[in-house]
């Protein structure tokens, strides 16, 4: 199945390498093109840059059509401002496999959204999560075993993730 999209991808550090965008931007420029963007899909990590950073203002500028997915972490939007945007119209929904309060709070208006799918932050256990880390996890210890460092998926404390 090919599904025909236009992938416009934001990185800290843009890199040349990315197959599966058509552009790639630096984070810095996410408010210029939120705009465009039919779905915002959060895949990042909390750090002090990324937590509340699809805030109100930033959910505005989506189009009214747009649809946010967040899979990466719940501090990535401050609940009450997309629980405002999704109530307003300002977006048309969100699916949240991530959360800022895990569980959810019984209380929290997300559960009688008609707009917003949430799942119990299990989006990264795929047919392929198993074969995947198995991967990671070969080539990590092949070159700790040659060099005494991993490769893929190191951790840059200096970044926060």
């Amino acid at each position: 199945m090919v599904i025909d999209c236009h992938i416009i991808a934001f990185r800290t550090i843009p890199r040349g390498d990315e197959p599966y965008a058509h552009e790639v931007h630096p984070l810095d420029e996410l408010d210029e093109h939120l705009p465009r963007l039919d779905y915002v899909v959060g895949a990042l990590p909390h750090t002090p840059k990324t937590a509340g950073l699809l805030n109100r203002e930033r959910l505005r500028r989506l189009p009214c059509h747009a649809v946010v997915i967040n899979v990466g972490r719940g501090s990535l939007i401050p609940e009450e401002d997309l629980v405002e945007a999704l109530k307003a119209g300002e977006i048309a929904g969100a699916g949240l496999d991530v959360l800022p309060a895990e569980p959810l709070p019984p209380e929290s208006e997300l559960w009688s959204l008609p707009n917003v799918i949430i799942t119990p932050h299990n989006s990264g256990f795929t047919p392929f999560f198993k074969s995947r880390a198995l991967d990671i996890f070969l080539t990590n210890w092949e070159s700790f075993v040659e060099t005494g460092r991993p490769v893929r998926n190191v951790v840059e404390r200096e970044r926060g993730y």
